[in-house]
This record gives structure tokens, C-alpha cells and sequence, in this order.
């Protein structure tokens, strides 16, 4: 456990990154120790794989320290990480085949409940993490990559649209279509009615 306030964290920030910059490896594999278990969490959460995320680990943090010195403000050390490893694993997901070949669907075809509506569908069923888990898997590989960006990593529909290159309003009917996909999911995973508790955000918070 750190006691360290909120000031020292960031003054530990600045004297960690000029021992980085003036090539120290001791302090580089500090850095790495005290990043690199949350950026893998990151990765697997966007990727789905171990073996893939533990590459977009690997690959992330050759970025971090190529371009550490790019960094203005070391107060920001932690955000900017895991900037970098969030737009390494999204550009690892835009490359597989299973990403490329499915569409971006900018209107939805069918009546669709609004955020409001779509919350007492949510309410319906109890879900566990394995069902959760087991039931993202199954969405269609952008409807997850939209909906992992923005419930998990709490991205909003803005920063989405530009990692993705997409409209936010593209992004927002991504999401919507992912919420009633994975609801569905979840109803059938769970034939036998329980008690009415919502799986959002306290079971996805969990993720």
C-alpha cells in the first residue's frame, strides 16, 4: 500500500523519468513494474486474448520509452500510458480479420430503446462476471471494441470517434447495438428468472 499524497506521486513521477531519460535501467524497469500489471488488465480487457495482450504489453511500453521524452507534463506520466496502450490494442483489433470484415453501422434499422429504456432491460436479469465476460466475447467485434472503450476504459463517444477514425454519433449507435446485443446474450444465458438487480455498472465495473 503507497502513502505517498497525491504531490509526491508526482514529484516521484518527474524524478523516475529523468533517471529513464538519462538511461538508467533501474529506473526504467520501475517504471515498467509499476504500470505494466494495470496496462495489461487494459489489454486484455480490449483484446480478449492473453497471448495478444501480453504483445500489445510488450509492444505499448517500447513506445513509452521511445517517446518518454515527449512527454511535457510528468503529472500526466499514468493518463498518458495508458493512452499509448489503449491505441496500440486498438490498432492491433483494426488489423485481425474478424474487425475488417464486419461494417460500421451508422443507423439502426429497428426501433431502439433510448439509454433510459435500454436501463430496465439491463434490470431484467442478474448476470455474473463469467456470464459477462463469456457474453462480451460473443459481440460482434466492433459492437465490443466500442462498448469495452466506453463502459470499461470510460472513454466518452468523442475520444472514441477519433482512436477509431468514426463519427461520435457513429460510436453512440455502436454502443447502443452492443448494450441490447449483450442483453440479449445475458437473457439467454440466464434461462431461469432471478432477483431483478441491474448488471450495469456494478458486474461490467468489475471487468
Amino acid at each position: 500500500m503507497s502513502f505517498l499524497t497525491k504531490d509526491q506521486h508526482e514529484s516521484d513521477y518527474k524524478t523516475l523519468i529523468d533517471k529513464v531519460l538519462q538511461g538508467d535501467q533501474i529506473s526504467a524497469r520501475n517504471l515498467y513494474d509499476r504500470f505494466s500489471s494495470a496496462m495489461y488488465q487494459v489489454c486484455l480487457h480490449i483484446i480478449r486474448n492473453e497471448v495478444e495482450a501480453a504483445d500489445a504489453l510488450q509492444e505499448s511500453f517500447v513506445k513509452v520509452f521511445l517517446h518518454l521524452d515527449s512527454l511535457e507534463n510528468e503529472k500526466l506520466l499514468p493518463a498518458w500510458i495508458k493512452r499509448i496502450t489503449v491505441n496500440t490494442c486498438v490498432a492491433m483489433v483494426q488489423k485481425s480479420a474478424r474487425y475488417r470484415m464486419e461494417p460500421w453501422e451508422d443507423q439502426i434499422s429497428h426501433p431502439v430503446e433510448s439509454d433510459d429504456s435500454v436501463g430496465d432491460l439491463e434490470a431484467a436479469y442478474e448476470a455474473d462476471l463469467q456470464d459477462v465476460n463469456s457474453c462480451i466475447l460473443q459481440l460482434p467485434e466492433r459492437y465490443r471494441l466500442v462498448f469495452t472503450l466506453y463502459v470499461i476504459e470510460n472513454y466518452s463517444h468523442d475520444q472514441i470517434s477519433e482512436m477509431l477514425g468514426i463519427a461520435p454519433s457513429t460510436s453512440r449507435s455502436q454502443y447502443l447495438r452492443a448494450k441490447i446485443k449483450l442483453i440479449q446474450l445475458l437473457k439467454n444465458n440466464n434461462k431461469n428468472e432471478r432477483s431483478i438487480q441491474g448488471i450495469f455498472p456494478r458486474t461490467i465495473a468489475a471487468i
